[in-house]
C-alpha cells in the first residue's frame, strides 16, 4: 500500500476493522456472500478450493500486503474460494459499502485496487505458462523461492524453511501430481540442492534453486 497518500491510508484504516487469527483458522467460506475486502497485515493465508471428487487443491499462498475478496465485491458473487490462515496472521476488514465508497473518493485506492487485480491476472497467466514450459523441478523450485523470498531467514546462510504446508500442497500449489511431486523433490536431494524433513526444507544450494526456478524446461 506504499502507493497510497497518507490521507488515503488514515481514512482506509479507520473504516476496517482489525482481526488477528491463530494458524488454522477459517477466514473466509467457499460459496458466503461478499461482504468485505481484506487486506493482509503479516502472516500468510492459503487460498483453496475442493474439487468434484472430494479433494482440496491449494491455489495460492498469500501474504503481508495482498488483499482478499475484491472481486467477489465488485462483481457481486459469492466467495470463490476458502481462505484458511496457514500460520498465525492479522488482517484488516473492510466492509464492502465502505470499500465502494473509498473507489469513489480516493482515485489513488481506486488505481491500487486496479493494480492489485492486474497483477493477480499476471500471476495467474506467468502459472499457465509456467505449467506448459517450465519442468516439474523448476515449477517446485519458483513455490520455494517464493517461500523463501517471504521468510525472515537470511539468505546468505543455509537457510532452513519452515514449510506452512505439506510436500502434497506444496506440489498443489506448482500444479502437479502427488507422483510428479515426489519425482521433483527426489531430483532436488539427489542433486544436493535441498534437504527435506517434517514441514521443513533447508535450502542447501539457494543460488542453483534460484538458477531452477528461473528455468524453462520440457515438463516432466
Amino acid at each position: 500500500m506504499d502507493a497510497l497518500s497518507p490521507t488515503t491510508f488514515d481514512a482506509l484504516r479507520s473504516r476496517c476493522t482489525h482481526h488477528s487469527y491463530p494458524a488454522n483458522a477459517w477466514v473466509l467460506m467457499l460459496g458466503h456472500d461478499s461482504t468485505s475486502v481484506l487486506f493482509v497485515e503479516s502472516g500468510l493465508l492459503r487460498i483453496e478450493r475442493p474439487t468434484t471428487n472430494g479433494r482440496t487443491v491449494l491455489l495460492e499462498l498469500t501474504g503481508a500486503g495482498s488483499t482478499i475478496g475484491e472481486l467477489g465485491v465488485i462483481t457481486g458473487e459469492g466467495r470463490s474460494a476458502n481462505v484458511i490462515t496457514a500460520e498465525p496472521s492479522t488482517v484488516l476488514s473492510l466492509r464492502t459499502a465502505d470499500f465502494l465508497a473509498m473507489l469513489d473518493e480516493f482515485p489513488d485506492f481506486n488505481r491500487y485496487v486496479l493494480t492489485s487485480l492486474s497483477d493477480r491476472i499476471v500471476a495467474l497467466t506467468s502459472q499457465l505458462i509456467e505449467a506448459s514450459e517450465r519442468s516439474a523441478t523448476g515449477r517446485v523450485a519458483a513455490r520455494l523461492i517464493e517461500l523463501l523470498d517471504r521468510s525472515d531467514v537470511r539468505h546468505d546462510t543455509t537457510p532452513t524453511l519452515a514449510l506452512p504446508i505439506s510436500q502434497a500442497e506444496l506440489g498443489q500449489w506448482a500444479g502437479l501430481s502427488r507422483e510428479g511431486t515426489a519425482k521433483a523433490l527426489r531430483e532436488l536431494r539427489d542433486t544436493g540442492v535441498v534437504e527435506t524433513g517434517r514441514m521443513r526444507m533447508t535450502i542447501l544450494n539457494p543460488v542453483e534453486l534460484r538458477e531452477l526456478a528461473r528455468s524453462a524446461g520440457s515438463i516432466r
